[in-house]
């Protein structure tokens, strides 16, 4: 190693293996982080750059999935939970939550200038990041349970964008993926509702074998939809907004709706011929 006042430079071994990513001058690399979970097959290397994008790359140089675009410049990155996830600040002012294989899952915090460095404590749910102004801030993330049951059939989110389905009796599982983050799940008898940020998706299951654990799309509601509570029926969906009741069919057209009292703490379909199902409501002033 030699150090002057002029200049700094210093070698350690040998060069293993260089990646020439596309971009070049124009997305100069400003993070990197090593995935340090135990279940992955091979190493992989995450890569943020200032070209925007979001990569991963195994130690042979080959990339690994898609490249995501982040749409701003990120200046750290650090994986969380065990490889889990990833934190990314930078430009945007703040601290985002992205699954291990880049999926935007949400905004863990906000400031007033550019994050530059970002870190979760080890075997926590516990964030701090530090910003450009000087600010340092730390949060405690909460990952709420999504779930949904019907008889023997239990089905919950895992990893925040999977679904696992459970047979209650046989204890056999089949897990869905969805690449996107899973907001809500319903499920009823043949039927299963998940909703993401930006569409529903219904599933259904292949036959009407009891023990059968084989589930197939059904329809797609490609629409934004907000609610507090949700269920699906046979050939519906029930969205469930403080006192408001709606139900859509699986084509996303509203066909009725109710205005309840109070706000609606409980929902759950009791049964009933199909598109005829009886729902039972719990209200906040105790109602019934």
């Amino acid at each position: 190693m030699i150090i002057d006042s002029k200049q700094f430079s210093f070698q350690v071994g040998e060069e293993k293996m260089r990646i020439e990513r596309p971009g070049g001058i124009n997305s100069p690399i400003w993070s990197l982080a090593w995935n340090p979970s135990k279940d992955e097959p091979v190493d992989v290397l995450c890569v943020a750059d200032w070209g925007q994008n979001l990569s991963f790359y195994t130690l042979s140089g080959k990339q690994v999935g898609k490249e995501r675009v982040l749409g701003f410049d990120p200046c750290c990155v650090s994986y969380f939970s065990k490889g889990e996830y990833i934190l990314v600040g930078g430009s945007n002012k703040a601290c985002l939550l992205y699954t291990r294989e880049g999926v935007k899952l949400g905004t863990i915090g906000e400031q007033s200038s550019w994050v530059w460095c970002c870190a979760a404590r080890p075997d926590s749910n516990f964030v701090a990041i530090g910003c450009q102004d000087g600010t340092i801030a730390y949060y405690q993330l909460i990952f709420s349970t999504v779930h949904g049951l019907y008889k023997e059939r239990y089905a919950f989110r895992e990893n925040m964008t999977d679904v696992i389905i459970q047979h209650l009796i046989t204890e056999q599982k089949v897990r869905i993926k969805c690449r996107d983050l899973v907001k809500k799940i319903a499920i009823y008898k043949h039927r299963l509702a998940v909703q993401l940020p930006e569409r529903i998706i219904i599933y259904e299951l292949y036959s009407q074998d009891a023990s059968d654990m084989h589930y197939r799309v059904r329809e797609k509601i490609n629409q934004r939809l907000e609610c507090n509570l949700l269920v699906v029926c046979t050939n519906h969906i029930v969205l469930c907004q403080e006192k408001r009741l709606q139900c859509l069919n699986f084509v996303g057209n509203k066909e009725r709706e109710w205005q309840m009292d109070s706000l609606i703490r409980y929902i759950k379909v009791v049964g009933g011929p199909a598109s005829r199902e009886g729902l039972l409501l719990g209200l906040k002033n105790g109602q019934v």
